[in-house]
């Protein structure tokens, strides 16, 4: 199945495991719940539901895991501090590698993926207003002999794209979300921070220094 996956450049995230692990016991159990089937059919699909459940939530802990493990964790040094629409945000994101003190670690198998998200949490979901996404060459990823990785980033955030945009308000939820993400051999790296983008406007003195 991995081999098929790879062979059709099908990408399986660890979220759309959450379709499986919650999801899916919840059906498999349903009709016992119901009484639809006789005893002895119920029993097995209670049981069945709860060992799904089980390596379900197993799979995702042990994946979180062997994460930490190998990438520990990352820091996203910013360049612009802070950032403002109608420029760009530029950052470079080390990766620690913890198991590796000195020299070159592994490159990834492809460009990173870099997603910049305007964002507005609520109480039990997230809505993106606005995204923009770029990759990142293999030879732009910076490895400086130190056991780390460090992977520069530069999104531009469009003026004409400010309309739809929701400004960064910590009682509301705006804020901005930086992705990245990398194919390396065994566990894919994957991290996320809330980043700092402005409205020039809202701070013009703040504007005018940064882009003179």
């Amino acid at each position: 199945l991995h081999r098929r996956l790879v062979a059709e450049r099908i990408a399986i995230k660890p979220r759309d495991a959450l379709i499986v692990v919650f999801p899916l016991p919840a059906m498999i159990v349903a009709p016992a719940a119901l009484g639809l089937f006789p005893p002895y059919i119920n029993r097995v699909l209670e049981v069945t539901a709860m060992a799904l459940l089980v390596c379900g939530v197993g799979c995702i802990f042990a994946y979180l895991f062997l994460k930490e493990k190998k990438y520990g964790t990352s820091v996203c040094h910013l360049k612009t501090l802070p950032a403002f629409v109608g420029g760009a945000l530029e950052a470079e994101i080390e990766i620690d590698f913890p198991q590796i003190k000195t020299g070159l670690p592994e490159l990834p198998e492809g460009p990173v993926e870099v997603e910049l998200q305007n964002i507005e949490a609520h109480s039990r979901s997230v809505t993106i207003h606005w995204r923009s996404g770029i990759t990142i060459p293999i030879p732009e990823v910076i490895r400086p002999g130190d056991g780390t990785l460090r992977i520069p980033v530069a999104v531009t955030i469009p003026v004409e794209e400010k309309g739809k945009m929701k400004k960064w308000n910590f009682w509301t939820g705006g804020s901005w979300k930086l992705e990245v993400r990398a194919a390396f051999p065994g566990v894919d790296y994957a991290s996320w921070f809330i980043v700092p983008v402005y409205f020039p406007e809202d701070f013009p003195w703040l504007a005018r220094e940064g882009s003179s």
